[in-house]
């Protein structure tokens, strides 16, 4: 059975070798879901297949709780969360349009995201507890097998799926298509015309805003971020940054309606974009924040302009801030590197493994980095994919010593950083290559050092 390397078996039987290469192990059923899973997760298969491990891990082993599963697939609690509580509802039909129309790798972008799916999760039954969770006084719920699902629920979110891969919805429009099927409408008619009868919305040419200062104790936070919350170090450093620079950026908040302010009086604005800076505000006790304040949006409005504005805004990559740091310390050489890190909201300690490594990146190394980050995105949308992320650059520092000519030293490091991109490399496949230039091997050469 093959764990690793299904492409590469199905070219050796195009060819019509009788023998493949390869690696004969004995794992337990969790073993072969992880090895499974960390080649997918190197190659990018997107979120289904994530999807997929975790469900396969947890039949291996009934009695883990959503925290194990993360741990050992080394994976996002919230992810875990969100594939227990999808998965029960795909029937087999379902899973096949996932199939069918979903690839978000950096190798091809398509059909509908992890969280857009997941919005459809709030069609099942429901529960008052996660799954994993002990009641009072009842045994720990398992999280397999699933609980039984009625089969027109399944089919419910079979036929919501389908619109919503059919329409090609956005988080914000799978939300929009929940609501509408709860209300009791088909999910055939959404986006026909026909809810525009209940829930006439006119399209503005313009957005009605003002740029102004906010008191900070009356804005709450838009649903979207309270489905995804930001973490807490996230706001510490932010929070950090704010307090050693001066410097707060502006936030975007819509004012409430009517009927929201009746039902919300402590409250006159909701935040959709800055919750980081807005977060961090409250951690500094500050009474004002500058916001640009849109007028008569209600919340579907206000997530497709922030939606929009994702889009067309280039995102920041990891290559860019470091050399903002870089151009700090010029600036400001007393500071130290941790210093001027959380100037930039980064993790200090990570910065101090990495900034060594900056002055071995030419400028071809560093505009491959950013390009490996570009092409994940579309604006500031993050669309997954592979990229070369910060913690992959810390093996290279071992190549400092190769050349006593940092010319030289830097040519060496763009060819290898080049190979890590072509190749989708890990950081332990990273390791090896640098060990095999230390040998005094070409880079471009470690694919064919068995021939």
């Amino acid at each position: 059975m093959i764990l690793a390397g299904e492409n590469r078996y199905r070219a050796f039987d195009y060819l019509k070798r009788e023998t493949v290469p390869g690696f004969i192990l004995n794992p337990t059923a969790k073993e072969a879901v992880k090895i499974t899973h960390l080649d997918n997760e190197v190659r990018d298969r997107g979120w289904w297949a994530a999807y997929q491990s975790i469900e396969q891990y947890i039949q291996a082993d009934p009695n883990l709780t959503q925290r194990q599963v993360a741990i050992e697939l080394k994976m996002d609690l919230e992810k875990v969360n969100r594939a227990i509580r999808l998965l029960p509802l795909l029937n087999a039909e379902a899973r096949g349009l996932i199939v069918r129309n979903t690839n978000n790798s950096n190798k091809e972008i398509r059909g509908i995201s992890e969280i857009a799916a997941s919005r459809l999760a709030l069609l099942g039954p429901g529960s008052a507890l996660k799954p994993g969770v002990k009641a009072a006084g009842a045994e720990t719920q398992k999280l397999w097998p699933y609980p039984p699902i009625p089969p027109e629920t399944q089919d419910l979110v079979r036929r919501a799926l389908e619109v919503a891969i059919d329409q090609e919805l956005t988080e914000a429009g799978v939300k929009g298509l929940v609501g509408w099927v709860q209300d009791g409408h088909k999910p055939e008619d959404y986006g026909s015309g026909s809810q525009g009868a209940d829930k006439p919305a006119p399209k503005k040419e313009k957005y009605k805003r003002e740029y102004k200062q906010v008191p900070v104790n009356r804005i709450r936070v838009n649903q979207i971020w309270t489905f995804d919350p930001i973490q807490p170090d996230e706001i510490e450093r932010k929070a950090l940054s704010m307090k050693i620079t001066g410097f707060v950026k502006e936030i975007m908040v819509r004012t409430l309606l009517d009927e929201e302010r009746t039902a919300d009086p402590d409250h006159d604005f909701e935040i959709f974009d800055g919750v980081e800076t807005f977060e961090a505000a409250k951690r500094l006790a500050m009474p004002l924040l500058q916001a640009i304040v849109f007028f008569d949006l209600d919340e579907w409005e206000a997530i497709g302009l922030l939606n929009i504005i994702s889009r067309v805004t280039r995102c920041s990559t990891w290559i860019d801030i470091y050399e903002g740091i870089e151009k700090l310390l010029k600036i400001n050489p007393k500071d130290t590197v941790a210093e001027a890190a959380l100037k930039f909201e980064e993790d200090p300690a990570l910065a101090n493994k990495i900034f060594p490594v900056m002055a071995l990146f030419n400028k071809s190394t560093r505009k491959a980095i950013a390009q490996s980050i570009y092409k994940c995105h579309e604006g500031r949308t993050d669309n997954g994919g592979y990229r070369f992320v910060q913690e992959l650059s810390i093996p290279l520092i071992r190549l400092g010593k190769i050349s006593k000519d940092l010319v030289e030293t830097q040519k060496t490091v763009e060819e290898v950083v080049n190979v890590a991109i072509e190749n989708e490399m890990g950081e332990e496949d990273i390791e090896e290559l640098v060990d095999w230039v230390l040998q005094g091997n070409a880079a471009s050469d470690f694919y064919i050092k068995e021939a």
